[in-house]
């Protein structure tokens, strides 16, 4: 097994400014993400309002970004985790050919504990590959917690890299139906995830990233929660992987793509 850094950029909603703002960055850097859907925002079923988000995509928006290599994943039909949701959100996608097979799942909410038995039983009778979340929910403790608060209060890349360490996947020890992410707030500085990704260089690990919205400051949506991402700090880090990607120290790639690899035993 190579000692690589793999990196992930995945996006929760479906929200518009994906479309608007990130992917052209991601076209100029010749980066691919992974869309994490929710079916019933896109067609206008679900009423919820999603902070931050200036509205959802359209569905050929999403057909555009797939056909560019992007993934389309699924993140519920009403944004919650239950059995005949999730099946209505990959009849939904299907019929919009944004899937055919082989799809992931992001748990809305990061909420492990909606991963039920009977929830479990039937993803083994679709073709989910992954299940993503947020936060390494079983090893957060209190000293997790005192990490988290310090890289808040002082901008801390150091105490940013120490509580993030539950959350970066281990090579090794991949299960790919339980995968976890760094998520990514408005107090998060792009340097906080370089200075993250340079401590693993070289290591057989594997970050995901998760975004939201990605927006510019002046855009009074920015300030609306701490779901939103500049414009300015996401070209900053995507320029940052396409040097590093060039120079062959990482792969950025989409989850799914990750994942096939892992099954085919080329990580």
């Amino acid at each position: 097994m190579s000692k690589k850094l793999y990196i992930s950029l995945s996006f929760d909603d479906g929200r518009v400014d994906n479309y608007i703002n990130v992917l052209p960055i991601l076209e100029r850097y010749r980066l691919k993400a992974t869309i994490h859907i929710i079916s019933g925002y896109i067609d206008g079923t679900y009423h919820n309002k999603l902070a931050s988000s200036p509205g959802p995509c359209s569905i050929n928006q999403l057909l555009e970004m797939k056909e560019k290599g992007f993934e389309i994943s699924l993140h519920g039909d009403m944004h919650i985790t239950e059995k005949d949701d999730y099946n209505t959100c990959v009849k939904k996608l299907k019929g919009w050919k944004l899937i055919e097979n082989k799809y992931g799942f992001s748990i809305p909410h990061s909420d492990e504990t909606k991963l039920t038995n009977d929830f479990i039983k039937n993803l083994k009778t679709t073709e989910t590959k992954y299940i993503r979340t947020g936060k390494n929910l079983k090893k957060i403790n209190i000293k997790y917690k005192l990490l988290y608060l310090l890289s808040v209060a002082f901008s801390s890349k150091y105490f940013f890299n120490l509580y993030n360490d539950i959350n970066v996947n281990k090579i090794n020890e991949i299960n790919s139906m339980l995968l976890h992410s760094i998520v990514v707030k408005k107090n998060t500085k792009w340097k906080m995830i370089k200075n993250l990704i340079d401590k693993r260089k070289n290591k057989s690990e594997w970050i995901i990233l998760m975004f939201h919205s990605v927006l510019e400051e002046k855009d009074p949506l920015y300030n609306e929660s701490d779901w939103a991402w500049s414009i300015e700090n996401f070209e900053r880090l995507c320029e940052y992987l396409f040097k590093l990607q060039n120079s062959n120290e990482i792969v950025v790639d989409t989850i799914i793509n990750i994942v096939k690899k892992g099954d085919n035993n080329e990580l």
